[in-house]
């Protein structure tokens, strides 16, 4: 019996180890085949990264891995040599998690409810390094998008992150259309 107990107790501290330093890993990756550094700032605290259903932590390192892809995507169109960096200090998503029953589902489970009001945020800076890292452009941003409702996506219908895409996508248009231009 000592030994089944024994067995028992390092197999739980062996998952419950492996599951922290899964919520500890580091979100800020440096890759010089990527076009996008990103460092997220103090993720812990973003206004609203929350899970439907799931373990915080896990949604929220997919969630910013997702964007951060969603980015060095987007960077993959500036001109040979060029480089983006942001720091992210806030995020919102579009929407809120509500308990299901609130809703008006069935369910002990909750789901994320997407309003009008409740709009996509990103508040971040970020500097566009030429192939010597000299800044060719630099800026704060609070983005938000009131009309992430109303426009055409192209971002996949079931993708949970496309009002967030979309607005990404918009802003870095908008911003670096010369870029773009003469990349072209």
């Amino acid at each position: 019996m000592k030994k089944f107990l024994l067995a028992t107790i390092t197999t739980a501290l062996f998952i419950s180890t492996n599951s922290h330093a899964d919520e500890q890993e580091n979100l800020d990756r440096v890759d010089e085949s990527e076009r996008v550094a990103v460092t997220w700032v103090n993720p812990k605290e973003y206004t609203d990264v929350k899970p439907a259903n799931g373990i915080r932590s896990r949604f929220r390192n997919r969630t910013l891995e997702t964007l951060h892809e969603y980015m060095d995507e987007l960077a993959a169109d500036l001109p040979e040599g060029q480089k983006l960096t942001f720091n992210v200090t806030d995020l919102d998503l579009a929407g809120r998690v509500w308990p299901g029953s609130f809703v008006g589902f069935d369910t002990t489970g909750d789901v994320r409810l997407i309003k009008r009001v409740e709009i996509p945020r990103m508040d971040f800076s970020y500097e566009l390094l030429d192939s010597d890292g000299s800044v060719l452009k630099s800026g704060t941003e609070e983005l938000k998008d009131m009309a992430f409702m109303d426009g055409i996506s192209t971002a996949r219908r079931d993708d949970p992150l496309k009002y967030e895409k979309n607005m990404l996508r918009d802003w870095f248009r908008k911003e670096f259309k010369q870029e773009l231009l003469a990349s072209n």
